[in-house]
């Protein structure tokens, strides 16, 4: 009996159907393996690796607006108050993933759907501007791009 398995990652070992191949291939691919198993697994888009590195790169950008508008993060510890500089990993806790576990009940990234990441940077522009006037843009492409050869440079020195 033939069999034929598509996989789309390195772990799965099941059919990927999208909505593209559901309108035009789904029947083709039934004629070929009537007898055959299938299963269909429907899932939210989680949040992609690029989308992953522009939050990282967007905490750092943040951070160092906040440093340069002198946006102060104060921690108490035994009952007395210190300002802190902001850095990439206390804007990714205390800013972003606060924001998405507010509105989405999610405490990673990695769980958030592409909408919600969206919706998460959104809210955070629209609050630096109008609370804060800072104007600050989600990396694209480009931007990660130059930031991958910027470390690469400098590692090099």
């Amino acid at each position: 009996m033939k069999q034929k398995i598509i996989k789309f990652d390195k772990t799965a070992d099941f059919f990927k159907l999208d909505l593209e191949m559901l309108k035009e291939g789904i029947g083709k691919a039934l004629e070929e393996f009537p007898n055959g198993m299938w299963e269909l697994v429907i899932r939210k888009p989680t949040r992609t690796p690029a989308q992953r590195n522009s939050i990282e790169l967007y905490c750092k950008w943040l951070a160092a607006k906040f440093n340069d508008n002198h946006v102060p993060f104060v921690s108490v510890y035994f009952g007395k108050e210190f300002e802190e500089d902001w850095d990439q990993e206390l804007v990714k806790e205390k800013v972003f993933k606060r924001a998405l576990k507010g509105k989405f009940g999610k405490d990673s990234t990695a769980k958030a759907t592409t909408k919600e990441i969206c919706w998460v940077v959104d809210y955070i522009e629209k609050n630096l501007a109008l609370k804060l006037g800072i104007d600050l843009y989600f990396p694209n492409r480009m931007d990660l791009l130059n930031e991958q050869e910027s470390e690469e440079k400098a590692s090099q020195t």
